[in-house]
């Protein structure tokens, strides 16, 4: 058996498929092309996980990778979380002493 691929990227017997890619296209530039954003100053390590947040690798735009929209909403509502547990913790140990 011979492994002869045809000229070109195109896969034997047609023309490449659809792109597939893993992240929606970005709302500023329609671009797919995206990577996972590991650390942001609101979040730390773990709001960019839980909002799936991807940087455009064309423009640079941060947005949900999943859905393609912005982060407002999940950005203010991880922080209000994120705060309300912060008190709930300093006020338990403000009743330990």
């Amino acid at each position: 058996m011979s492994n002869i691929q045809p000229a070109g990227n195109a896969p034997i017997g047609g023309a490449p498929g659809p792109r597939v890619t893993e992240h929606a296209p970005c709302p500023n530039c329609k671009q797919a092309d995206a990577s996972k954003v590991g650390f942001t100053w609101w979040g730390g390590i773990l709001g960019p996980r839980l909002l799936n947040v991807v940087r455009c690798l064309h423009c640079g735009t941060q947005y949900n990778g999943r859905t393609g929209g912005t982060l407002t909403t999940g950005i203010i509502v991880y922080s209000v979380i994120a705060i309300a547990i912060a008190l709930v913790l300093f006020g338990l140990l403000l009743a330990v002493r």
